[in-house]
């Protein structure tokens, strides 16, 4: 990767608010200095991220393992895994829904708030949606009820494919630059490891309100990627 200079790099700067935080707005503009990626290629904006967006003189690592195709398999997959939660929630009243389960977010509704929560807050960084407003617990109570999460969970999901499919490997390519409120800091790290890790956080908590379904005697359905439905 010899004979690029060093200060080559591709920034895009917005405004962003994050639990609390907010940071001024600005226009959007790429830093002069760096139409070309590492690859070679020039830089396509259209699917850029809204965000601080540095390129990465290194190929190797977390961007090696992500690919577009498996962004949108997951971003799939994703929308399956939570009309399927929907359903089986659906059979529980209020009460089950919002009782205090012993879990992280303590109910089913609170858990699923928060999947969602975090679910917008990664992708106002990675695709520039309006990012959630106030702090991830005063989020638990985003949806009062499973019909109100239900319909925004759909819109969100729906969204998500559809970057997706716009998504080009450049864009998958250099680092992510975002303030953490959780941290109280900058954060720095490989695009392709945030990708990977929003997608890892849905399954995770996925997990737990599986386990709170199965728990309150709804019945689930299959969770493997692998049988997933072909479109």
């Amino acid at each position: 990767m010899s004979g690029r200079p060093a200060s080559t790099m591709l920034r895009f700067l917005c405004g962003e608010r994050e639990l609390g935080r907010s940071v001024p707005a600005t226009r959007c503009r790429a830093v002069p200095g760096l139409p070309m990626l590492p690859c070679g290629k020039t830089v396509d904006i259209g699917a850029a991220p809204a965000r601080n967006i540095r390129a990465n003189t290194s190929l190797e690592g977390a961007c090696a393992m992500v690919s577009v195709e498996f962004v949108r398999e997951m971003a799939r997959y994703n929308e399956w895994q939570n009309t399927a939660l929907g359903a089986a929630a659906a059979a529980l009243d209020s009460d089950a829904l919002t009782r205090d389960r012993g879990a992280f977010f303590g109910s089913i509704l609170a858990t699923l708030n928060h999947l969602l929560w975090a679910d917008r807050l990664w992708m106002s960084r990675l695709a520039g949606w309006e990012a959630p407003a106030g702090s991830m617990t005063e989020n638990l109570s985003l949806c009062p009820t499973l019909a109100c999460w239900a319909g925004d969970r759909a819109r969100a999901d729906g969204r998500i494919r559809l970057w997706a499919q716009r998504l080009r490997p450049a864009n998958l390519r250099g680092d992510l630059v975002w303030y953490s409120g959780l941290q109280g800091k900058d954060i720095v790290k490989p695009i392709a490891t945030c990708v990977t890790h929003m997608f890892n956080h849905q399954t995770h908590h996925r997990g737990q309100v599986h386990a709170m379904l199965t728990a309150a005697g709804a019945e689930t359905a299959a969770t493997d990627l692998v049988f997933m439905p072909e479109e």
